[in-house]
């Protein structure tokens, strides 16, 4: 028994001439393309991703170092990725926290901010998150990557250690 064309091709109509196969084509095409890229921006920290526990409600954040395995393609591609400490499987989201509008900071605002934080970090200790908030902003209008931050931070030096605690006698 013969089986039909459709359950052999990936459209009904199997054949590749037709308008109705090239469209499809070319929208898989872009899909593709689509995941490859976010899997490029996440692998590069422009954007943000977490993981949904679906039993707890809480958010579990991604590292990096996910977007480097070989199947992360996969785990774009089916909207889960593994909870962590957990044998279950999450919802994956993926953060955006460009303010509508903001223009990513150019080179030449970049070494501003570090001149800025250098004159800051002389004055006063501070971790890294509040070195971030302070160059956020003192730079509102513009949307800073963490690649960006990357850059900013290995241009500032900082001392080694702990911050020593102002109440605490020595």
């Amino acid at each position: 028994m013969d089986k039909p064309v459709a359950a052999a091709t990936p459209h009904p109509t199997g054949d590749p001439s037709d308008p109705a196969y090239q469209e499809e084509y070319r929208a898989h095409k872009r899909l593709v393309d689509a995941r490859h890229q976010l899997r490029a921006l996440l692998e590069a920290g422009d954007r943000e991703a977490a993981i949904l526990d679906p039993w707890t409600g809480g958010l579990h954040r991604v590292s990096v170092a996910l977007w480097r395995r070989t199947d992360a393609g996969r785990l774009i591609e089916e909207g889960r990725a593994p909870i962590p400490s957990s044998p279950n499987m999450g919802t994956l989201l993926v953060k955006d926290f460009a303010e509508p509008g903001a223009k990513p900071i150019p080179r030449a605002k970049m070494e501003e901010a570090i001149k800025a934080l250098q004159q800051k970090t002389a004055a006063e200790s501070l971790t890294r998150p509040q070195q971030k908030d302070f160059v956020r902003k003192s730079f509102p209008t513009y949307h800073i990557t963490e690649r960006q931050f990357s850059e900013i931070f290995q241009k500032v030096s900082v001392l080694p250690g702990r911050p020593k605690k102002p109440d605490k006698k020595v």
